[in-house]
């Protein structure tokens, strides 16, 4: 039947247009995480100040208050990096959640595709079996 094969070839392209547009509407938008985790420059920073500071100290309690300094200094990167680490963690667990969301749509759509055509085939067979001729008694 012409009309079957027709009806199955507008459910295959249907499913394909819609299988295309599950893939790219989920797809990541971007990389995760910060390539740029090189924190040497904060840390040079931190020494430089502290070095200069202390040409300038003249006895124990000034180093001692630079001392202090640059140990504030350095918490501050660490409080710098805890966070990054945590905000390229958060995302990563994102972008898996979405990864999974996204494969899980494309199977439905996909096992929507099977199951439809395996009607239409179906609707094809029976179609083109004879029908029984029922004789009246």
């Amino acid at each position: 039947m012409p009309l079957v094969r027709l009806v199955r070839t507008i459910w295959l392209a249907a499913v394909a247009v819609v299988l295309a547009v599950v893939f790219f509407s989920t797809a990541p938008l971007g990389e995760v995480g910060d390539d740029s985790l090189s924190w040497d420059s904060l840390v040079d920073a931190a020494q430089s100040r502290h070095d200069i500071n202390e040409e300038s100290t003249s006895g124990a309690p000034q180093q001692t208050v630079v001392n202090g300094r640059h140990a504030t200094d350095l918490l501050e990167l660490q409080i710098t990096q805890a966070t990054g680490l945590a905000e390229d963690s958060r995302d990563l667990a994102r972008a898996q959640t979405d990864g999974l969301i996204s494969i899980a749509a494309l199977l439905l759509v996909l096992g929507i595709g099977v199951v439809g055509d395996m009607a239409l085939r179906l609707w094809d067979t029976s179609a083109r079996r004879p029908r029984p001729a029922y004789s009246e008694a």
